[in-house]
């Protein structure tokens, strides 16, 4: 637990009791941090300090309350005179994505990324990697892409007639 971590933890508890909504990089400068650090907020919402403090302020037993309290979201629709309260799903999902977030129990934003390298010999052939049984590799043949001009189609509307 360094006196960084304090200090930016203290910093957005006060800012979120003011009603105060500040990126948490320029929080994270503000208490001292490097510009790089501040680049990467993980780096403090992935201490022990931060997970601690964010477990005393939202107990699992406030978030099961608030929670259903959030999957009650309405809004209003219609006009002045005549409308209804109906649910509100976009409201509804992202107060549970960020609370959710903020436990831990979902990871925000992870992305899952595949590389495929695909090897090309100098003809232009497809070589596996695991080429073991020595096969050569395919080669493709360039097909011929000329088209024909016809010529123009008085009758047909405009922008489908065929220019040479």
């Amino acid at each position: 637990m360094s006196l960084k971590q304090q200090v930016a933890i203290k910093k957005i508890s006060d800012n979120l009791r003011e009603g105060i909504t500040k990126p948490l990089g320029s929080v994270m400068l503000e208490a001292g941090y490097s510009i790089h650090s501040a680049r990467h907020p993980d780096i403090l919402t992935r201490s022990k300090l931060w997970r601690k403090t964010f477990e005393e302020a939202f107990p699992d037993k406030v978030l099961v309350k608030v929670g259903q309290e959030g999957l009650k979201a309405t809004k209003l629709h219609g006009t002045d005179n005549d409308f209804v309260e109906i649910p509100d799903h976009s409201v509804r999902h992202k107060f549970w994505r960020d609370i959710i977030g903020l436990k831990g129990y979902a990871s925000q934003g992870a992305t899952s990324n595949t590389q495929i390298n695909i090897s090309y010999d100098n003809i232009g052939g497809y070589i596996p990697p695991d080429n073991i049984l020595g096969i050569p590799p395919t080669s493709f043949k360039k097909q011929d892409k000329t088209i024909e001009a016809k010529p123009l189609d008085d009758k047909a509307p405009k922008d489908q007639q065929i220019r040479p």
